[in-house]
């Protein structure tokens, strides 16, 4: 039986660790939940703990140097930090599991407000600075606004409540 370390129960980590072991059939895992990325990574590198999913820019330096083994990327296309590692949704195509950042406002956000905000977020991810910025941390642009941000959200949301129900996750 294999262990897999976590940054906390209900955690990305969890959830993508729970997703794959169900996707894989049935795969049984043990889950040790950390307070935190870094001493799970360090235990992860140490051997005390068997694998984990991270974010690859937590983890490309310790790959480079050795210090844990990169087996197969979660997402949807390779990245640049790390264009060798295989693609799990080649096998598993439900895997793909791209981490997003975006830019939210309180309910009740005058929508002359949000609008502007939209365009200003639409405009630097467009601006040819931030592409590279954004590829060294192994981030993509995905400009998304409004109605498709927002189902972008719910269909994330959807998707990580069927894993916790199925994996009977609890946050803490």
């Amino acid at each position: 039986m294999l262990t897999y370390a976590s940054t906390g129960n209900g955690s990305t980590n969890q959830l993508a660790a729970e997703h794959f072991a169900a996707e894989a059939g049935g795969l049984r895992l043990v889950h040790v939940a950390y307070r935190g990325g870094a001493p799970a990574v360090l235990d992860v590198a140490a051997g005390r703990i068997d694998l984990m999913f991270a974010n690859i820019a937590e983890v490309v330096e310790l790959m480079r140097a050795g210090q844990v083994r990169g087996l197969a990327l979660a997402a949807a296309r390779p990245t640049p930090l790390a264009p060798e590692l295989p693609l799990l949704t080649r096998d598993f195509p439900a895997l793909g599991m791209d981490n997003w950042f975006g830019l939210v406002g309180p309910v009740g956000m005058a929508a002359e407000l949000v609008q502007q905000l939209g365009r200003a977020f639409t405009e630097a991810l467009a601006d040819p600075a931030t592409r590279p910025v954004l590829e060294a941390r192994g981030l993509h642009p995905i400009p998304e606004v409004g109605a498709d941000f927002a189902a972008r959200i719910r269909r994330d949301r959807e998707r990580w409540a069927r894993v916790a129900a199925q994996g009977n996750i609890r946050a803490d």
